[in-house]
């Protein structure tokens, strides 16, 4: 509802300190120029106003409650300036909510006004915006199923209650987490400080950042108490904070219409096992896995290339490839990569070689 309160006159409220005073959270994420929004709260006006926005590329949408989407209308002087619809992400039951919130836009009816003219992009997999790849984390917000973001070494949790475990290996290796904390009293929407602060322990961020916060925390005392409780990485985010996050340049996804040669399908590099887990988890998809060093000249080698991807494309699963010299060589180390991949994985141990996979594991293998 932001801070202050209508109607409040407690001492957060009331406060001096600017810090205490919130806008609904929303997130802009800004690189070579170019803007994305995620969520277009009641405030994104007056947020956009604050920081002299003159473009916006596209809007993320985490969830379709009305403190996250109640400023959609306001993209309009964007698509104007730009000459250009604007694209929007979001989930199917999002789409559906906001559909409509803003029947307007959608109805397809000739209108004397201008609405806002948007493209709408369902969320299945990473999405590629910025000139990095942007990763959705699903989450669950009391009854319902929202999305959080990561990009690069941060992410942005706004509203939730619970991680889903299939999600916390996506939020490994964080510097920046941006974090729900509502207040200290439990309410089944949100988290609580003490909820927060196990979350943050677990994942282990280099700082943390508390957002949607109630007016029961004061900025200055809180940041104490934390300090206090031996949480020094750990602060309440304020309006207008700024973060530098450090991201991977993406390729582009090759177009569905793009000539492959014969034979040759595109592949994708991954840098480590959580890049693999942040690309394909968001689209329920497991790996049937290759360990080696596969040169693709070898008929062996080519062989059990060649299962891989059949088995992969039988089962629905990615085929992938780990090199053992990622390095391995022991089980426990591999455990930390099966860890990370999750099941189904499957992994062929050809004649003469020595498979290192957990023994505990109930997957199949070859």
């Amino acid at each position: 509802m932001g801070v202050p309160s209508l109607g409040c006159h407690c001492s957060v409220c009331t406060s001096s300190d600017p810090r205490d005073n919130r806008l609904r959270p929303s997130l802009l994420l800004s690189r070579n120029g170019q803007n994305v929004v995620i969520d277009t709260t009641p405030d994104f006006r007056q947020q956009a106003l604050r920081v002299g926005m003159q473009r916006l590329d596209a809007v993320l949408l985490t969830h379709a409650h009305a403190d996250h989407i109640f400023g959609f209308d306001d993209i309009r002087p964007f698509n104007m300036r730009q000459r250009s619809t604007l694209p929007v992400f979001a989930t199917k039951e999002t789409f559906a909510i906001l559909r409509g919130a803003f029947s307007y836009v959608f109805d397809g009816k000739p209108k004397l006004s201008t609405v806002p003219q948007v493209t709408m992009n369902l969320i299945d997999g990473p999405i590629h915006l910025l000139g990095t790849t942007i990763a959705p984390i699903p989450l669950i917000h009391g009854d319902l199923n929202v999305l959080g973001f990561r990009f690069g070494n941060a992410a942005y949790l706004t509203d939730f209650s619970a991680v889903p475990e299939s999600s916390i290996p996506l939020l490994q290796n964080l510097d920046e987490l941006i974090v729900d904390a509502l207040r200290d009293t439990p309410h089944p929407m949100h988290q609580t400080v003490e909820q927060a602060l196990v979350l943050i322990d677990r994942l282990k961020p280099r700082r943390a950042w508390f957002t949607h916060i109630a007016h029961e925390l004061p900025h200055a005392e809180t940041n104490e108490r934390l300090r206090s409780l031996g949480h020094p990485n750990v602060q309440l985010g304020y309006d207008g904070l700024e973060l530098q996050v450090m991201v991977e340049d993406a390729k582009p996804p090759i177009p569905a219409d793009t000539a492959v040669p014969a034979g040759l399908r595109p592949f994708s590099v991954f840098s480590s096992p959580a890049a693999w887990h942040a690309h394909y988890t968001p689209l329920h998809r497991g790996s049937v896995l290759a360990i080696g060093n596969f040169d693709g000249i070898h008929l062996g080698h080519q062989e059990i290339l060649r299962d891989v991807v059949e088995r992969a494309a039988a089962s629905g699963d990615v085929a992938t490839s780990l090199p053992s010299a990622y390095p391995l060589p022991n089980s426990a180390s591999l455990g930390s990569v099966w860890s990370a991949l999750n099941p189904p994985l499957y992994s062929l141990s050809p004649r003469n070689s020595r498979s290192f996979l957990p023994k505990s594991s109930s997957n199949r293998f070859s």
